[in-house]
């Protein structure tokens, strides 16, 4: 039945003998294909996931659990089940099919089990909250040290490190059409607003817009170029605008890695009459790895480095700035529902211009330190504790900081 596209009867024959051979491979494995075939791909997971907790081998539930996920559009597990079926050496057909259904994942393409074009809509709901040492990325001293006056200066509180609680709301949504096989347009946006629970001066809100194409050269290449804004509002009042250009060259040379080329082009400009000196241009190139080194268990590893230029338009007091960046990360599954990630950054800072106040040239060396976890308890909805470290050290006292946030997400998506 299921060969000659008859699901709907297959599924009926098969449905009512569940409870009797649940745990059967064969028999888990054409129930979850005839009910991902006929639009229940929720059902389709949790009998996929059980074939295979018999028989991790089965080649066929691996791949139609990946179509599944793919289907419910939980892009990063139907990911790492297209990963892990290709590291089985699948046949030359399969394999192309899933190199397309990555292309499409890496792409940010919308779901559906048969990968059939048109318009796709996906969308989030969350929840954060958590506790920030530093919500004002200020030092920690009380005076500064300041060379053109000979002495000290006391800073107010509101230029220290301020601690506090938070609770933070996001959402957000794309909606991309497939103009033909290889090429789709997307647009989307994300809102996002965090409220401290006593320094209000420093509550935030954010909103983003982002519309682009995507173009798959192959199965295995994929390029990409979006327009970007941002609208960022401090303390409800229009603090800054920031509009650019984002170019992108993915490309998969083995079932293993991925490798992309980037580039961009933001212009940032402040609302704020006291802050309109620091108005700059920022233009970055950079690239970066993925590899998987367990496409079961979900372990990965990836690396990026980036170089950039930031042309000072406002007769910012440092002047331009020079920089480069490197980061790693890795990730790994534990069972079929949660997947714990480290990420680490380092980026120096070399500023053009002589700061006449501080009577010498600012550098600054930026590192960042991330570890979190991903519990999918439940399909579309997700928990994530995350604690992050950021340090920037500078030669100029006043730019040194120290912050650390700890925080818990409650997600829910929308497919």
């Amino acid at each position: 039945m299921l060969q000659s596209n008859q699901h709907a009867a297959a599924l009926k024959l098969l449905a009512p003998h569940e409870d009797a051979r649940a745990g059967n491979v064969e028999f888990d494995y054409l129930l979850g294909v005839a009910a991902l075939e006929t639009g229940d791909a929720s059902r389709a997971t949790v009998l996929l996931e059980r074939a295979l907790i018999v028989n991790p081998n089965h080649a066929g539930a691996r791949l139609d659990l990946a179509r599944a996920y793919f289907a419910l559009g939980d892009r990063e597990r139907a990911r790492n089940e297209f990963n892990a079926a290709l590291a089985q050496d699948p046949p030359v057909n399969a394999r192309a099919a899933i190199n397309a259904y990555l292309a499409r994942i890496d792409g940010g393409s919308g779901g559906g089990a048969g990968g059939a074009q048109g318009t796709q809509m996906s969308g989030y709901l969350e929840v954060a909250a958590g506790r920030d040492t530093n919500v004002n990325n200020a030092t920690s001293s009380g005076q500064i040290f300041v060379p053109v006056f000979g002495f000290s200066v006391q800073l107010a509180p509101t230029s220290q490190r301020t601690p506090d609680n938070f609770l933070s709301l996001g959402a957000g949504g794309e909606i991309s059409h497939a103009v033909n096989q290889n090429t789709s347009l997307f647009l989307g946006g994300d809102a996002r607003l965090r409220y401290n629970q006593h320094a209000d001066t420093y509550s935030y809100n954010q909103f983003d817009i982002r519309g682009g194409v995507q173009h798959a050269l192959s199965a295995a290449t994929l390029l990409r170029a979006s327009l970007a804004h941002q609208q960022y509002y401090l303390d409800n009042n229009h603090y800054r605008d920031a509009s650019g250009l984002n170019l992108e060259w993915r490309h998969a040379p083995s079932e293993q890695g991925q490798i992309s080329v980037f580039g961009s082009g933001t212009r940032l400009r402040y609302k704020d009459a006291a802050q309109t000196a620091n108005d700059t241009d920022l233009g970055l190139l950079g690239a970066g790895y993925t590899h998987t080194l367990n496409a079961a268990t979900r372990m990965l590893v990836n690396a990026s480095a980036v170089a950039g230029y930031e042309r000072d338009v406002g007769q910012r007091i440092d002047g331009d700035r020079k920089l480069v960046g490197v980061r790693v990360g890795a990730q790994a599954g534990w069972g079929a529902r949660v997947d714990f990630y480290a990420t680490a950054g380092y980026q120096p800072s070399r500023y053009q211009s002589f700061n006449v106040v501080f009577n010498q040239q600012r550098n600054d060396n930026q590192t960042d330190v991330a570890l979190g976890a991903v519990w999918r308890f439940k399909d579309q909805w997700q928990l994530r504790p995350q604690i992050t470290y950021t340090r920037n050290a500078s030669n100029i006292d006043i730019y040194t900081y120290t912050r650390y946030e700890a925080s818990i997400t409650l997600r829910r998506d929308f497919k």
